[in-house]
């Protein structure tokens, strides 16, 4: 008899446990639509730094660049703080995007970045070319240094740049050239201080 009363009330627990386990697995799907919102929210903004970086080249748009920038670098600040917090506090204050996310949002960020500094040097009028090409052209030759002043080159010296290669081809030859310059390092190492916090959060699933 005992033992028949013991069954029952063991099959009445299993079925309760059974239905706080769905009630559980229920809470997550508010987590992943919030989740879905709050990459969406990270997926325009990478947009939106891509496109006006892009049109700001495209258009010769200083001021349009110059929020580009400043737009990229307050989002890599606050992502670099928020991961530092999770690491010191396992507290989590502003969502991280998603893994795939990650990747898109490097990419655009770095696209704007060059292109967006690409027109600042073109509008600073400060970038020489130090030394002629294979074939020069009547602008550029031993006696006379060509200015920047072509959107594929500044591309090419903004990328140059941000990647500390430094051919030498191209220089900055003014205060305002080289502070550009010094602006967009500091921006390069802010994307590659993002991208390894982000890597180990993934990785110790504090996200």
């Amino acid at each position: 008899m005992n033992e028949n009363i013991e069954k029952k009330l063991s099959d009445i627990k299993s079925i309760f446990a059974s239905i706080e386990a769905d009630v559980k697995n229920c809470k997550p799907s508010k987590d992943r639509s919030k989740n879905i919102w709050e990459n969406i929210a990270h997926f325009i903004l990478g947009f939106m730094v891509l496109f006006l970086g892009l049109f700001a080249i495209c258009l010769k748009i200083k001021g349009m660049a110059l929020i580009a920038i400043i737009l990229v670098n307050i989002y890599l600040v606050i992502l670099i703080c928020e991961c530092a917090v999770r690491s010191m506090t396992k507290k989590n204050y502003i969502p991280l995007p998603d893994r795939t996310l990650s990747l898109f949002l490097m990419i655009c960020l770095l696209i704007s970045t060059v292109t967006s500094f690409g027109e600042l040097y073109l509008d600073s009028g400060e970038v020489i070319h130090t030394f002629c090409d294979k074939k020069p052209t009547p602008q550029c030759d031993n006696s006379n240094k060509e200015v920047l002043s072509n959107e594929i080159d500044a591309i090419y010296f903004s990328a140059v740049t941000i990647t500390t290669l430094g051919y030498g081809d191209y220089a900055p030859a003014g205060t305002t050239a080289r502070c550009y310059v010094v602006w967009e390092l500091v921006s390069g190492l802010l994307i590659l201080l993002l991208i390894f916090p982000i890597v180990v959060n993934r990785i110790s699933n504090l996200d």
